[in-house]
C-alpha cells in the first residue's frame, strides 16, 4: 500500500515546476542514528567557504523532515543559501527535494523516486527540475552496541530539464549511480560519504560528478556539529562557469 502512496506523491508534485528552493538528487545521507517511527526532523545552520566560481563565506539553511512507517519512508529537505559583499551579491540558490524508499521485505533492496527543483545564480542556473526514479541495494551493514557500518549502492534514471541564463532550455535523460557509506568511528563520531555520478543517455561526455564526505560529532542531546567537504564537476558548464566547484561547510544540527 505504502509504494502506491509514494507513486501518487511523486506524482501529484511533478506539477510544482519552479524555482521553489543544494540538496542530493538520490543518495541523501544515510540517517547516523535510527530513526523512530512517525516524524523525525532536522534544522541546519551552515557556515560555507567556496572555492571554484567564486571565492565566498557565506550562510547556509537546511530543513530536514523524515516520515517513517514500517519499509516506508519519505524525506523532504529544503535549501537556501545567500551572500553578499559590498552590495555585491555572491551567492544565491536554493532547491528543494521530494524523496520516497520503500523496502522490500526480506531483501536488501529499497524502491526510491525523488523529484527536485533548484536554482544557482552563480552557475547561471535559473531552474533545473529533476525527477525519476530507481532502486538501492545495503552492500552489507554491521550494527552492534558500539559500532555502525553500512554501505548502499543506488542506480536510477532521472528526466533533467535545465533552463540557463542567456541559453535555450535544455533537458535530457541520465543514468545516475551513487555508493553512500556510514561509518561509526567512534560510539559518538560518524562519518558519511556520498560519490555520485549522473551521465546523460543522449551524450556520454556530459556528466556530472559529486562527492560528498561529512563528520558528524554529537554537542549535547539534540544537537550535531557537521564538518563537510563538497566536490563537484560539471564537464558541460554555461559559458563562463567553471567545471569545477568546491566547498567546505561547517554546520550545527538541532534534531527535534
Amino acid at each position: 500500500m505504502n509504494r502506491y502512496l509514494c507513486l501518487v506523491f511523486i506524482i501529484s508534485v511533478l506539477f510544482l515546476r519552479g524555482s521553489v528552493i543544494h540538496a542530493q538528487v538520490f543518495s541523501l545521507d544515510l540517517p547516523t542514528n535510527p530513526m523512530n517511527p512517525g516524524f523525525n526532523n532536522q534544522l541546519t545552520l551552515n557556515g560555507n567557504f567556496q572555492n571554484g566560481n567564486t571565492v565566498l563565506s557565506d550562510a547556509t539553511t537546511a530543513f530536514r523532515t523524515d516520515y517513517l512507517d514500517q519499509n516506508f519512508r519519505i524525506t523532504l529537505e529544503l535549501n537556501y543559501e545567500h551572500g553578499t559583499n559590498t552590495g555585491v551579491q555572491y551567492a544565491h540558490n536554493g532547491q528543494s527535494l521530494i524523496r520516497c524508499l520503500e523496502g522490500i521485505p526480506s531483501t536488501r533492496f529499497e524502491l526510491e523516486g525523488v523529484v527536485s527543483t533548484q536554482y544557482d545564480a552563480i552557475l547561471q542556473l535559473d531552474n533545473r527540475f529533476i525527477y525519476g526514479a530507481g532502486v538501492r541495494i545495503n552492500l552489507f551493514g554491521i550494527q552492534d552496541s558500539q559500532v555502525t557500518t553500512n554501505l548502499t549502492y543506488g542506480l536510477g534514471l532521472i528526466s533533467d530539464t535545465e533552463t540557463n541564463t542567456n541559453m535555450p532550455q535544455t533537458s535530457s535523460i541520465r543514468i545516475v549511480n551513487y555508493i553512500a557509506f556510514l561509518w561509526n568511528i567512534t560510539p559518538t563520531i560518524t562519518l558519511n560519504t556520498t560519490t555520485r555520478s549522473r551521465i546523460s543517455l543522449q551524450n556520454s561526455s556530459d556528466h556530472l560528478e559529486d562527492f560528498i564526505g561529512k563528520i558528524s560529532i554529537p554537542l549535547l542531546a539534540q544537537f550535531t556539529l557537521n564538518l563537510e567537504l563538497d566536490l563537484n564537476y560539471d564537464s558541460e558548464p554555461a559559458p563562463g562557469v567553471k567545471k569545477w566547484d568546491t566547498q567546505f561547510i561547517n554546520g550545527l544540527t538541532w534534531s527535534f
